[in-house]
C-alpha cells in the first residue's frame, strides 16, 4: 500500500518553521513553507488512491494507476522547484527545506510498491493467457475473442522501468541540488546576497525545465516516436531500444541511463543501424556495450530454463 493511510493529511504545525529575526527572514521562511506544503501534499491523499488501484485494480487499470502516478510525482516536483523562483531572496536553507521534501517524496515512491504491484499484474495477465488457450478451442472464437495479453505484459514491464528510470532521475536531481545548496552557503561570504538569489533563481529555473525535459522524453510507457526516428534509420527499432535513446535525448547522466539497462527485462536487439544512430546521437559508450552484454546474457538465461 502506498505511503498516506486513513483520515486525510493536515499540514504540520507552522511555527517551527518561522524565524523572527527580521521581514526578510519571515518572507524567506515562507518559501519554505511553499516547498514543504507543495511537496508534502504530493505524499498525502492522491498518492494513497492510485495506491489502491495499484494494489487492487486490474491489470490495465493497475497500468493506468501508475502512469498517473508518475504523472503526478513529475508536475509536482516540477512545481515545487519552480515555486522557489518566486519571491524574494533565496538562500541556502530554503534549498534545504527543498531536499528535505524531495526525500519525502523520495521514500513515498519507495513505499508506493509500485513493481509489486505490475509484477501481480503481469502475473494475472499471463495466467489469463494460459487459461484463454484452453478455453477457446473453436477457432471463430479465437480470432474473434482475441487479446494482445503479450502487449499488456510488455506495456507493465515497461512502467517497470518507468519506475526505476523516475527514482533514479530524483536521485540525481537530489545530487545537484545538493551542491547548489552547498554553493549557496558559501557565496554569501563573497557576493551580496541579492546576487547569489539571482544566480539561484536562475539555476532552479533551469533545473525545473530540465526535470520536465527528462519526463517529456524519458517516459519508458509512451509509444515510440517512429515519424521522428525514420530518417535515422532507428524506426525498426525495438521498445526497449526506443526508450533509451528517449533518455539521451533528455540529457541523462550515464549512470541513470546504464542503471536503466541493467534494469530492462526486455531485448534491446542492437543492429549495426541502431548502434550508429545511438552513437550519433551522444550515447555513452558503456551504455551501448550494457545493451549488448544486457541481451546476451537473456539469451544464455533462456538457454539454461530450456
Amino acid at each position: 500500500m502506498l505511503g498516506g493511510g486513513g483520515g486525510g493529511w493536515a499540514p504540520p504545525p507552522l511555527a517551527g518553521l518561522v524565524q523572527h529575526n527580521s521581514t526578510n527572514r519571515n518572507r524567506f521562511s515562507m518559501r519554505t513553507i511553499s516547498f514543504a506544503l507543495t511537496i508534502l501534499w504530493l505524499a498525502s491523499g492522491q498518492i494513497t488512491l492510485a495506491g489502491q488501484q495499484l494494489t487492487n485494480g486490474t491489470p490495465t487499470a493497475v497500468a493506468e494507476a501508475a502512469r498517473a502516478f508518475f504523472a503526478k510525482i513529475s508536475a509536482d516536483v516540477s512545481s515545487g522547484i519552480r515555486s522557489g523562483t518566486n519571491g524574494t531572496v533565496i538562500t541556502g536553507k530554503d534549498l534545504e527545506a527543498l531536499l528535505q521534501r524531495l526525500v519525502i517524496v523520495s521514500n513515498s515512491i519507495t513505499e508506493a510498491r509500485v513493481p509489486e504491484g505490475l509484477d501481480r499484474a503481469i502475473r494475472q495477465v499471463e495466467e489469463a493467457k494460459k487459461e484463454t488457450a484452453t478455453v477457446l478451442k473453436n477457432s471463430d472464437n479465437r480470432f474473434l475473442l482475441k487479446f494482445d495479453f503479450d502487449r499488456l505484459v510488455q506495456d507493465l514491464a515497461a512502467l517497470k522501468s518507468q519506475h526505476e528510470v523516475l527514482k533514479l532521475q530524483l536521485a540525481e536531481l537530489v545530487g545537484i541540488l545538493q551542491e547548489v545548496r552547498d554553493w549557496a552557503t558559501i557565496m554569501p561570504q563573497v557576493v551580496p546576497a541579492t546576487e547569489v538569489s539571482e544566480t539561484l533563481e536562475a539555476r532552479l529555473s533551469k533545473l525545473a525545465d530540465q526535470w520536465d525535459g527528462w519526463n517529456r522524453s524519458g517516459s519508458a510507457a509512451k509509444e515510440p516516436e517512429t515519424s521522428r526516428l525514420a530518417p535515422n534509420g532507428c524506426s525498426d527499432a525495438s521498445p526497449a531500444t526506443m526508450d533509451v535513446i528517449k533518455l539521451v535525448r533528455g540529457g541523462l547522466g550515464t549512470q541513470v541511463i546504464v542503471a536503466f539497462v541493467r534494469a530492462e527485462k526486455r531485448r534491446f536487439l542492437l543492429a549495426p543501424s541502431h548502434v550508429a544512430y545511438l552513437q550519433s546521437i551522444g550515447t555513452p559508450p558503456e551504455v551501448i556495450a550494457g545493451m549488448n552484454r544486457h541481451d546476451a546474457q537473456l539469451g544464455v538465461a533462456e538457454n539454461m530454463n530450456r
